[in-house]
């Protein structure tokens, strides 16, 4: 029997946005999978219907929950959550985004971790820049969210977008901005819903911290978008009935702020169009990053991304309809950026992280 086998495994998280990576983990090494907030629980069951779950309550330490903390041999986690420092489990970290941009501050965050499985070239680059003094033990086995991202055919894209409600046979655009202060959700939205042209399907999936905002101006401004896409065809705020790699397989177009979702994309190869209002530009990224302790290297490297597709207001288009078509229209000529940036922050294109996570958890324990 294996070490794998043997050992007591918990994934621990409270964002439902890692689920998607760690679910494959799971299933590939066994374990149990607890969560730490009821929302993320409630989307767990939506998407992953069959598979369970344990809901962790921190001020009812006594539950289920914080028995199978305290047993585990290794708990698995995207963050270094307080509640994980005092167990005598080995601490293992998982990255469910790309998290582009990783300086020496950055990297002593996970001092709580035993080992680190990086998701590509580019982490690793920016990890050796410091882990002589680090010294942290690591490896680099890709990108998990990677492993349940659906097959793109004809039939999957029709099973998706039925979900949705929308038709299968039209051009699918999704939007996916940032969290403030560096997201366009604001600035972009509006006028998004309004210039994409109504026949083609439009889904937009702003970031949790605008969409469960208790904030006056968050809520008013998702009720807003909300009711515009109603009133629109076509159109639908998607948080929980699809998993983002769902959107991300039947997107004709991603329109993004040069985040996560452009950058997991690329494994589908999908054109590209940059919301570069605020600070989302490559100049205001390029300025905003002299604040971080970054290689100059590493920042240029970056934002080879914006390489990847047109930029809204760089490029000087003044309507969404028209900055979308164009994006669509001329997609080959951004092909090979497109390939170029996928190979430097993820190596190879495959499915296998939970495979070699596995096979390196034999070697830890």
């Amino acid at each position: 029997m294996s070490a794998t086998v043997k050992s007591q495994l918990v994934y621990y998280t409270r964002m439902f946005q890692a689920l998607p990576g760690l679910v494959p983990l799971q299933q590939e090494c066994g374990g149990d999978i607890v969560i730490g907030r009821s929302s993320a629980v409630k989307a767990f069951k939506n998407v992953f219907p069959g598979i369970p779950c344990t809901r962790h309550h921190k001020q009812i330490p006594g539950l289920r929950a914080q028995r199978l903390l305290n047993r585990a041999d290794v708990v698995f986690s995207g963050a270094g959550y307080p509640l994980l420092a005092p167990l005598s489990a080995k601490k293992m970290l998982t990255f469910h985004g790309t998290l582009g941009l990783l300086g020496k501050s950055a990297w002593e965050d996970f001092a709580l971790f035993d080992h680190l499985f990086l998701i590509g070239p580019r982490m690793e680059q920016q990890l050796l820049r410091h882990n002589d003094e680090l010294g942290y033990s690591y490896s680099v086995t890709g990108f998990l969210p990677f492993s349940s991202l659906p097959e793109k055919s004809d039939a999957t894209r029709t099973q998706i977008l039925r979900k949705l409600n929308l038709d299968p046979e039209q051009t699918t655009v999704v939007y996916t901005p940032s969290k403030l202060p560096v997201g366009t959700w604001f600035e972009s939205a509006e006028d998004i819903a309004r210039q994409i042209p109504a026949e083609w399907n439009l889904i937009m999936r702003p970031h949790p911290n605008q969409a469960q905002s208790k904030k006056k101006r968050d809520h008013l401004f998702f009720k807003k978008i909300s009711g515009m896409l109603r009133d629109r065809p076509n159109s639908v705020i998607d948080m929980i009935t699809c998993p983002l790699a769902e959107l991300e397989c039947v997107a004709d177009l991603m329109i993004t702020d040069a985040n996560s979702p452009a950058e997991e994309s690329l494994f589908y190869d999908c054109p590209q169009l940059f919301s570069d209002a605020n600070l989302s530009s490559r100049e205001a990224f390029r300025e905003r990053f002299k604040g971080y302790d970054m290689h100059e290297e590493d920042t240029e490297a970056y934002l080879q991304l914006f390489d990847c597709g047109p930029s809204f207001h760089t490029d000087g288009h003044t309507n969404w309809g028209d900055a979308a078509r164009f994006a669509i229209e001329n997609q080959d000529q951004y092909r090979a950026a497109r390939e170029k940036c996928f190979n430097y922050i993820f190596g190879k294109k495959d499915k296998d992280a939970p495979k070699r996570i596995s096979a390196k958890l034999e070697t830890l324990l």
